[in-house]
């Protein structure tokens, strides 16, 4: 990523927020004065960082579906609390594996 503008980064980010389609970028970056061919690259950048910022949010879910799910079987294991045993094995447990399903979800799609 060190290929992209710092500028690019603030309209990326200004985009984002704005939850603005290609037809909307194409726009603002016309009313702006680039060339068609700079806005074609300056749209594969965007569409590149967006995907960039997908997976790292999925990894990072994947990670901490993982430590819940490692610290479910820990706690299960280990008996601390009887009394929230099955809240450990099944209730934990499960939301582990939500966790991990969508951030597999973000990486893969």
């Amino acid at each position: 990523m060190s290929e992209i503008n710092p500028t690019y980064l603030e309209y990326f980010s200004h985009w984002t927020h704005l939850h603005f389609s290609e037809e909307q970028i194409k726009a603002d970056l016309i009313g702006k004065g680039f060339i068609e061919e700079k806005i074609e690259e300056i749209i594969k950048l965007y569409k590149k960082k967006r995907q960039s910022d997908r997976s790292t949010r999925g990894f990072l879910l994947m990670v901490v579906g993982a430590l819940t799910g490692f610290a479910s079987c820990m706690l299960t294991l280990l008996n601390v609390m009887p009394e929230m045993r099955d809240f450990f094995m099944v209730g934990l447990t499960t939301i582990a594996i939500s966790i991990v399903v969508v951030g597999c979800y973000y990486v893969f799609e």
